[in-house]
């Protein structure tokens, strides 16, 4: 949001009687025209009396721009946070403001100044770049509102009447389930081969969520309710991973009670609309009132992922099932399906890329914009396996290749999925089996492997290897996963982008033979990997370079890289410097050593220029066999060393449990 005074300053720099001019900013202060990155003189042909040429009053107090900073203003909040510190507390004092403001609209984008005693900070105030219908500026008071509904019955009716993808549910009807009386003033349990009207309880008897979700289920003109807690019977045992899979993806619609963290908390809230109103409005581009529209960010998208419902696997695995989700946030309503992701704030479509790379239903040719594509329009990529998510990746511009498309969705989900906390430690494969089940026939279907081990694809290795743990993880004591698999410790996970498919590549192993037992249950009991390459021995230390923040204190610098049967020199970092692109980042503290034998896995030449080997860590058991505990990168000076630098040892085969 903008807080009044940044709001009704912009919009009044063409009128003196709006925002009141106290000074020419040239005579603010005589050093700014000796600094070229605090002035720039307008040209001679501007007119005197134009905005560019004043400094206006912004807040008068300290405590009027400390209000701002807390109630979230943009750029109160930025130029507190980002501005650059410059001594001009003397040339403000006998102002009467406590900061000010100036607008340059001589350039590509005008750029707003915001001057503090101590500070002064820029910021380009970018035009929306699309139609004005697109920003919703007119929040109502409270998600549960008519006029909130009316958007969530719009984005119904759109996608009922014209998203084939999200209306393909099958005849299934779960066990059970919950009636809503034909006055909507009690609701019944009943099996599903009994689906009349009964008589039942008052709805007065169930917590507020359950409440507010039969309030959603009659506004939709339907009557029947599947609830979790309700409609699993605690004299039955639990329901299946395919069952529950069942569930949602036959569902009509999803209702997440996404900003509740217990079911009395309820689905709609009330709000302060000038709060959470877009940083979107009207700006005067001249004296004859002509205006564009101005959007600064998007802080909804930021709220959205921080929402309890959001961060949990069950309702990460909700969310890519249900053909259609209704999310009742802390502060908006959210809509993810496969035609359309959309919130209050952004009722047309949220913007995921460049150009409105919006298409995610694959039923139309997509158009980058020309900034991005030059010559040639870029094919729609095949269609997901799931539907797409609010403010996880999006989906990556086709690569030309529709295995690769299809597989890089798989590393782009992993990431955002190993965020989720769990509920019980066996959800961590539980919850992703049915995108990776949504995900066979399209593997099939390009010809590929589609044998699923332990979260990890075949046809993916052994380039899937290469992945890291972000900031301190846990290994856990009862065996989930083998070691070689991200499933193996707990925490969030991530890949070298473009490794799936952008980069130019080229591997330094060869995959001999992975092998999997599983438990009547379906989970992974034991799975060895059995790879043919080089091996070293990796000498390691803390690096000084490092910051000293949790999320560092799992990372070594490498030293040097030897021959483990010679103890010879194979390669040694070159200099102090480049001791940040020679690294090891372990997947646990319990992890870190000193000594620890490394194997290469790929090579990559990224973006054309920087050459970039990867491969994993291993600890050796008194077996023979190997651990995965971490992974390693090293930077060659060029992409014929980084090809060739390990010619020299002998190939190893070795068996990673």
């Amino acid at each position: 949001m903008l807080c009044n005074i940044c709001r009704e300053g912009l919009q009044g720099i063409w009128d003196p009687s709006k925002a009141r001019r106290v000074c020419r900013e040239i005579e603010f202060d005589e050093k700014l025209k000796e600094d070229e990155r605090f002035h720039q003189a307008p040209p001679s042909h501007v007119d005197d009396q134009h905005p560019t040429h004043f400094l206006f009053g912004h807040h008068p107090t300290l405590e009027s721009y400390l209000q701002s900073v807390a109630d979230g203003c943009v750029m109160c909040c930025q130029s507190r946070h980002n501005g650059m510190e410059i001594d001009q507390e003397a040339a403000m004092a006998e102002l009467g403001f406590y900061s000010l403001f100036a607008v340059g609209l001589l350039s590509a984008y005008p750029v707003m100044s915001i001057y503090t005693p101590n500070t002064r900070f820029n910021q380009p105030l970018k035009m929306f770049d699309g139609s004005p219908h697109d920003c919703n500026l007119g929040i109502s008071p409270s998600t549960g509102d008519a006029k909130a509904w009316s958007l969530v019955q719009s984005w119904m009716d759109t996608c009922v009447q014209t998203h084939g993808r999200c209306n393909q549910a099958t005849d299934f009807i779960p066990s059970y389930l919950l009636e809503l009386d034909d006055l909507g003033g009690s609701f019944c349990l009943i099996p599903a081969d009994q689906l009349s009207t009964q008589s039942g309880g008052p709805l007065s008897t169930l917590p507020l969520a359950y409440r507010d979700a039969f309030a959603v289920v009659k506004r939709l003109g339907l009557r029947h309710l599947w609830i979790d807690h309700l409609c699993i019977l605690q004299d039955e045992p639990p329901l299946s991973n395919n069952k529950i899979q069942d569930i949602l993806s036959n569902s009509f619609c999803g209702i997440g009670a996404t900003g509740s963290t217990l079911p009395s908390s309820g689905l709609f809230t009330k709000r302060e609309p000038h709060l959470i109103t877009p940083t979107a409005f009207e700006f005067p581009l001249d004296a004859k009132g002509n205006t564009t529209l101005l959007k600064f960010h998007r802080p909804e998208m930021v709220h959205f992922k921080d929402e309890p419902l959001i961060q949990t696997a069950k309702g990460f695995r909700e969310r890519l099932l249900t053909p259609r989700m209704i999310h009742f946030g802390t502060s908006l309503i959210s809509w993810e399906c496969h035609g359309a992701l959309c919130n209050e704030i952004n009722p047309g479509g949220i913007l995921h890329g460049p150009g409105g790379y919006t298409n995610i239903e694959g039923e139309k040719p997509i158009v980058i914009s020309e900034k991005y594509v030059v010559g040639k329009p870029i094919r729609a990529p095949p269609r997901p396996a799931w539907k797409p998510l609010i403010h996880t990746r999006p989906f990556s511009y086709p690569l030309g290749n529709p295995k690769k498309d299809i597989l890089s969705r798989w590393f782009q989900l992993l990431p955002e999925y190993t965020k989720c906390t769990l509920a019980d430690p066996e959800e961590r494969l539980v919850c992703l089996e049915s995108a990776a089940m949504g995900m066979k026939p399209h593997l099939k279907e390009q010809g590929c492997d589609d044998t699923y081990l332990a979260g990890m694809w075949k046809e993916t290795l052994p380039t899937a290897l290469v992945c890291y743990a972000c900031g301190s993880a846990n290994r856990r004591p009862r065996y989930r996963a083998p070691s070689w698999s991200w499933a193996a410790i707990d925490g969030p996970i991530n890949y070298e982008e473009g490794l799936s498919g952008s980069f130019t590549t080229q591997s330094l192993c060869e995959l001999v033979d992975v092998t999997s037992r599983t438990n009547e249950a379906g989970l992974v009991i034991a799975s060895n990997l059995t790879l043919k390459g080089k091996l070293l021995i990796g000498k390691s230390s803390p690096n000084p370079n490092y910051p000293d923040e949790p999320y560092y204190e799992t990372e070594m610098g490498i030293d040097g890289l030897l021959d483990p049967g010679t103890g010879a020199d194979v390669a040694r970092v070159p200099d102090s410097h480049d001791r940040l692109q020679w690294s090891i980042r372990f997947d646990t503290k319990q992890d870190v050593k000193e000594d620890i034998h490394l194997f290469p896995i790929i090579t990559a030449l990224i973006r054309e220029k920087w050459p970039q080997v990867y491969g994993i860590a291993l600890t050796k058991l008194d077996s023979g066999a190997y651990l995965r505990c971490g992974m390693w990168s090293i930077c060659p000076s060029s992409w014929e060393e980084s090809r060739g630098l390990f010619c020299g040892l002998p190939d190893s085969k070795i068996t990673i449990e």
